[in-house]
């Protein structure tokens, strides 16, 4: 399993335009022991740094956002010899409100992810992509029920995607979820998500 330790700064820095940074402890847990004869417990902590930026266009149910995220060292588990590099990753992406009433908001976001490292020469650019999209209905900014789909043809991975979020005051749990889908390595993967905002 891996496992972060987050705290996140955000600001408006324009009528327009909004800004945020983020640093975060990470943790990663790959085996009980290391493997035959090598040093190392099979676990790791690293730290690392996420950017982003989001503009309102003027019609206001449309946002756009930009974010770049696990800007770090590498992440050593045996030893600094066989370091490995962090996910880095560009994202591109937007957010339109479907509906938004004082009761019921839904909204639709998609995204266009791309990794930093190993990257890898391709006739096919647009296949090293991987492309999000999903729905969020939500209830008196309560209860938000989700849904998405996935889409890496570089990682042969097509697979759809469910989640829950609970929102009290200022505290807000999400669960997401990846269903069966065949050989993808991703498939049954729960993920949990615990934010207090100040």
């Amino acid at each position: 399993f891996d496992g972060a330790l987050s705290l996140s700064y955000a600001t408006r820095l324009s009528q327009t335009l909004s800004g945020g940074l983020t640093g975060k402890i990470i943790y990663s847990r790959l085996a009980d022991q290391g493997a035959g004869a090598e040093i190392g417990s099979g676990s790791a902590t690293a730290f690392a740094i996420d950017a982003g930026i989001l503009y309102q266009t003027p019609w206001d149910p449309l946002t756009f956002g930009a974010a770049l995220s696990n800007v770090g060292p590498n992440i050593s588990y045996i030893d600094a010899q066989q370091s490995d590099p962090l996910p880095r990753n560009l994202a591109l992406g937007f957010g339109l409100k479907l509906l938004d009433r004082p009761a019921f908001r839904v909204l639709w976001v998609g995204d266009i992810n791309r990794e930093l490292v190993d990257l890898t020469d391709s006739d096919n650019e647009l296949a090293q992509n991987i492309y999000n999209t999903g729905l969020e209905l939500s209830y008196l900014s309560t209860l938000a029920l989700r849904g998405g789909y996935v889409h890496d043809q570089d990682g042969d991975i097509k697979v759809f995607t469910a989640g829950i979020g609970l929102s009290y005051q200022n505290v807000k749990i999400d669960v997401a979820y990846i269903p069966s889908t065949g050989d993808s390595p991703l498939s049954n993967t729960p993920r949990y998500s615990l934010s207090a905002r100040f």
